[in-house]
């Protein structure tokens, strides 16, 4: 080969084009085929998704030669391509120690050594000390023999005493000692044939000098550890090399100091360590515009804005536009409608280079509304999969006794109980979740839930199918979780967690339907490499231990949807490499995501790290720019977006973006953003709306409406007499329409639960009730006073003896009521100086006016020679006698009506019994009060009833105190016909 062994390819042309060319070149003679078994030549690249370009241009190169087919090269990664070489040079029964196996061994290390960890997660730490631990062994740094000499290296690279400092002392050691211990550990491992990766890695690099004579060509790359350079040189000195550097040389008169970064320093680095001269100047007035943008170490600002002044404008501003949001949304409108301008102007290769994943959600899910298919080359984590969160929920089930939510979850996935019809188990898990879960309160446990469907199968009378086919699944779930539940304590080997969860999947018939999706393979896969791990390396940790080790695989483990072919792909900075485009979208350019955060371990600073050969800020930050550097000329036309504002407050721009800003405004008086676009993103017909109707719907205003005479209710209790006073309109829609929001499933008492176990505690100490102690047969009297507490007490312990077992926040609500109890005895032995106990609980159902019904529970009746006695207990506030007084407030003149046509007897008083904090009577009415009131009350009724069917509109009041507690407020969307 006459060429350079180092091609150094400027960023507006693509590198795989010249490679391609190249090859081609090389080879000409072996066309078609050139295989690496023929002909020895191998392309490596970083990026999997690149192949599919550089074949497209192997063959483009190949038909110049009238070749119209093509056996294309070995195509693959610098490490995998030293993992053949390790494997060819290392026989069976060597293998290499995976990530997750490492993790296991590190994991134990730290575990031995609590002392220096602290309170500290082993799981956590595993991860940085991996990290520095593999950036030590590729930059071929050992760590010396003893710990004092290597606390004194690292007290001089920090500029300090190690005994004025014991902060440093307590980190050398953690460093040093978890080293020792990694090496120990992994010398023990490689003696059974057993080799670290990274350590495989190095001696591939070393195998493959060694052994090989292949043509590497090596592209895509832009930084280099001690080791891979070294493996360069020596390549290069074979004549084995041809390696394509995309980027330029830096242009500086000065030393590149620690704390400055410059796009084209990495690049220069290289050239650098291999003692490669060029000279990259380009005649390119874009690309001088961006050199000139980012020479800050050169010429003054302004001096390099006035030089850019005499070059023609049109030369930046047709490749290069701007645009400033205000808001996440806004943003995402802007990518996605620029996304189709550039589909309309016939543009197929469009890329989306963002690091803000919120934003790429959204954008995709914007342009699928649209219609616009998009490859995604980042991909996602499978925790954040369906087939990743089935497996967390099933976790959660065991651990949480079955709660509720995680087990309907569970049994709403689509990945469980394979040999099951889809639509039965549908039908008996909404079965399960009304009938059992939500109407009798039942939140956990299986054996509860087997209880309840029994007797509830028995009191509706379900088909035995459903009551079977659910007692079936809850003992699935029992034979499932008996694998699993004993590992919950103490500890076991990781090896057993896997196989037990993998059994229970089994059992559940979840594995065979995760099998049929994409995610779902990809979790099969992660569960058997964490297998293999932990049959390759026994540990033994205890089950918090497991879901953290599991929880980590699942973010580890990322899954890349299978896209049809897309004219638009989504990537992150890293994927863009060797990607060249029609034009390019790089949106989210704020601070925090360019250049984002640097996740450096947190072992040392810059200095020390510099010492040790060890990745510093300075270099994952001349990274990204270097990225960032590369994209604006990776296609002839580039938008840059970013929010320079969110919910009125400023977002700082990336700083990369903002030169670019004022620095063209400083040479030109004028701006870069895209006022067309920004013009268009606030029009309402840019915009993709999946409807039906063709106008918007009108202004919404106060609610009201009418019902029709059909669906006014015959029939009216204390409670639906209330809402209609309340609002209208919320009567409208619970009791016409018959709307109800679903109650949520209550874990531990509320007030209204505490409220009737009272009242069935009071039932039962007066009357008669099935299960229960009681009644107290005697008038209650001093003489048998504490016969009467002793027996309300045993009626009160039995009614809350349920709800004990579900909370011990429970006992709390059971101590306030027994404490109530001595003063109920004594207020009953008063009351009964006037009045007798008659009858406890009477629901009550009269006809009434034009054959309307009135129904009502009446909570206790007394009696005298006078008439009746209606009392109503209340265990939280009720109403005052002002208001019952003024109409507000119905519910006990409501009563007397009731309590007179249901017995035929009249009755002189309705009570309120405030059952709180102490035990005494609320509000009162008697006499004839109570006569005027209730018969006011009625009439009214009955001439609301009478509008209602003459088509009287029902509308929303607003009232505040009424609306606090109204839970259809999203009906009547008050908030919208309220707002000024």
């Amino acid at each position: 080969m006459v060429r350079e062994n180092i091609n150094l390819i400027p960023y507006g042309d693509d590198p795989l084009a010249l490679l391609a060319q190249h090859l081609i070149a090389d080879y000409a003679e072996q066309l078609p085929d050139l295989t690496s078994e023929t002909i020895g030549a191998v392309v490596l690249i970083p990026e999997a998704h690149a192949a599919k370009r550089l074949r497209s241009h192997l063959l483009q190169q190949a038909e110049k030669l009238g070749q119209h087919a093509l056996l294309c090269p070995h195509i693959l990664s610098l490490r995998d391509w030293a993992k053949i070489q390790f494997n060819k040079q290392h026989q069976e029964p060597h293998s290499i120690c995976g990530q997750h196996q490492r993790e296991l061994i590190l994991f134990d290390a730290l575990t031995q050594h609590r002392d220096i960890l602290g309170s500290g997660s082993p799981w956590h730490l595993s991860d940085d000390l991996l990290k520095l631990f593999d950036q030590l062994t590729s930059n071929q740094k050992t760590l010396p023999d003893t710990y004092d000499s290597f606390e004194e290296e690292i007290a001089k690279a920090y500029g300090i005493s190690a005994k004025d400092f014991p902060a440093l002392s307590h980190e050398a050691t953690l460093v040093y000692t978890l080293w020792s211990a990694w090496h120990t550990q992994l010398n023990a491992e490689t003696a059974t044939d057993m080799f670290d990766s990274e350590a495989a890695y190095l001696l591939g690099l070393n195998a493959d000098i060694a052994n090989n004579t292949n043509t590497l060509y090596i592209a895509g790359y832009h930084q280099f550890s001690i080791a891979e350079q070294n493996w360069l040189q020596q390549l290069i000195k074979k004549q084995r090399c041809q390696l394509y550097l995309h980027g330029q040389t830096r242009d500086t008169h000065s030393d590149i100091e620690a704390t400055d970064y410059h796009p084209d320093t990495p690049i220069s680095k290289i050239l650098d360590c291999l003692k490669f001269k060029t000279n990259s100047n380009s005649s390119d007035p874009y690309t001088q515009f961006i050199n000139s943008c980012y020479q800050h170490d050169q010429l003054p600002f302004i001096e390099r804005a006035v030089e850019l002044s005499k070059k023609p404008a049109d030369n930046i501003s047709n490749r290069l536009k701007l645009l400033f949001c205000k808001g996440h949304e806004e943003q995402a409108h802007a990518v996605e409608l620029q996304v189709r301008r550039l589909l309309l102007d016939g543009k197929n290769n469009i890329g989306i280079v963002t690091e803000n994943r919120r934003l790429a959600r959204r954008v995709r899910a914007l342009l699928e509304r649209a219609d616009v298919p998009l490859q995604d080359l980042a991909g996602w984590a499978l925790s954040t999969t369906r087939a990743g969160a089935v497996l967390e929920r099933w976790l959660e089930c065991i651990e949480e006794d079955f709660s509720h939510l995680p087990l309907l979850d569970l049994l709403k996935s689509p990945f469980i109980f394979s040999t099951l019809d889809s639509s039965r188990l549908k039908h008996a898990t909404y079965r399960l979740e009304h009938d059992i879960i939500r109407h009798e309160n039942v939140a956990r446990n299986l054996q509860r839930y087997k209880k309840t469907i029994e007797l509830r199968a028995h009191k509706l009378q379900w088909s035995s199918e459903i009551s079977e086919l659910l007692i079936t699944i809850l003992e699935s779930f029992e034979a499932a979780n008996d694998i699993l539940k004993p590992l919950l304590k103490g500890s076991h080997e990781a090896g057993e967690y896997i196989d037990a969860l993998s059994a229970s999947l089994d059992i559940l018939g979840m594995r065979s339907l995760l099998q049929e999706d994409a995610a779902g393979v990809r979790v099969i896969e992660m569960l058997d490499t964490l297998k293999h791990s932990a049959k390759q390396y026994t540990l033994k940790f205890n089950w918090s231990d497991f879901r953290t080790w599991l929880g980590r695989s699942l973010e580890q483990f990322v899954f890349t949807p299978e896209n049809a072919s897309s004219p638009v792909t989504l990537m992150g900075l890293a994927q863009s490499r060797l990607q060249q485009f029609d034009a390019l979208i790089i949106a989210s350019a704020e601070h925090e995501h360019l250049p984002g955060k640097t996740n450096l371990t947190p072992f040392f600073n810059n200095a020390v790290r510099l010492q040790l050969n060890l990745t510093t800020t300075h270099d994952l930050l001349t990274e990204r720019f270097h990225h960032f550097r590369r994209l604006l000329e990776s296609a002839p036309e580039v938008l840059i977006t970013a929010n320079s504002e969110e919910n009125g407050e400023d977002v700082p721009l990336s700083p990369w973006l903002e030169i670019i800003h004022r620095f063209y405004q400083q040479a030109y008086s004028t701006s870069l953003e895209d006022h067309e676009l920004k013009n268009l993103i606030t029009n309402p017909d840019t915009f993709v709306i999946r409807c039906t109707e063709t106008s918007l719907p009108d202004k919404t205003t106060q609610a009201k409406t009418s019902l029709p005479e059909k669906l006014i209710p015959k029939q009216y209790s204390p409670s639906s007499y209330q809402k209609l006073m309340d609002c209208p309109y919320q009567f409208f829609a619970s009791h016409g329409l018959n709307l109800a929001v679903s109650e949520e499933v209550q874990e531990a008492l509320s007030k209204s639960d505490y409220g009737e176990r009272v009242h069935r505690c009071l039932e039962a100490f007066h009357q008669d009730v099935e299960w229960l102690p009681g009644p107290f047969k005697e008038a209650v009297t001093e003489k048998n006073r504490d016969s009467a507490i002793k027996v309300l007490e045993d009626i009160s312990q039995q009614v809350f003896s349920r709800v004990l077992d579900d909370s011990f926040e429970h006992s709390g609500w059971l101590t306030q009521w027994l404490k109530l109890i001595p003063e109920y005895i004594n207020w009953q032995i008063k009351n009964a100086s006037a009045w007798t106990f008659s009858e406890a609980e009477l629901k009550s159902k009269i006809s009434w006016q034009n054959n309307i019904e009135l129904s009502g529970r009446l909570d206790r009746l007394d009696k005298n020679e006078t008439g009746l006695s209606v009392i109503d207990y209340k265990t939280g506030q009720s109403a005052s006698l002002t208001d019952i007084q003024q109409g507000e407030a119905v519910q006990l003149p409501f009563y007397a009506l009731l309590a007179e046509a249901e017995l035929n007897s009249p009755v002189n008083q309705v009570s309120y019994l405030t059952l709180s904090n102490s035990v005494k009577y609320g509000a009162q009415l008697s006499g004839d009060a109570l006569d005027n009131i209730s018969r006011q009350i009625g009439e009214r009724l009955a001439q609301i009833i009478n509008d209602m069917s003459n088509g009287k509109a029902l509308t929303a009041w607003g009232d505040e105190d009424t609306c606090s507690y109204c839970n259809i407020n999203r009906l009547c969307r008050k908030q919208a016909w309220n707002a000024e």
